[in-house]
């Protein structure tokens, strides 16, 4: 199965913090360049909520992008799905310490964590 055949799904934080707002940014901008992959929210998954159940049943390789060591993405995957991510990106190093709400980056701060970590991600894609 090719890269392109494959389905692959990006389970992001889905919290109201800065890190949490900044993971699903993250997968949003991925799936501008990347149509095909599909972005699943952690509430629906959990409730086992269609259509984001059977989209991430289905997926070939699930990514999941955490942005605080509580890992609530990586819980989704373990109870709901029962099984790993194939890839983890914590974002929570890439945020200042000080940091809390997301009104407290700058847009410069942003632009910068959203590259990196999309970059770092897209990497992981094209390896896949």
């Amino acid at each position: 199965m090719s890269q392109k055949e494959k389905r692959i799904v990006i389970i992001p934080c889905s919290g109201a913090s800065a890190r949490g707002r900044l993971t699903y940014e993250i997968a949003e901008m991925i799936k501008q360049g990347l149509p095909e992959i599909e972005i699943v929210n952690i509430v629906p998954l959990m409730a086992k909520l269609e259509p984001e159940l059977s989209i991430a049943q289905n997926a070939d390789i699930i990514i999941s992008i955490a942005g605080c060591d509580y890992r609530c993405e990586l819980t989704a995957c373990r109870e709901v799905l029962e099984r790993e991510p194939d890839e983890t990106v914590l974002i929570g190093r890439a945020v200042r310490e000080d940091v809390r709400e997301y009104r407290e980056l700058s847009e410069s701060e942003k632009g910068e964590i959203i590259r990196k970590i999309t970059s770092q991600i897209l990497g992981k894609i094209s390896r896949m």
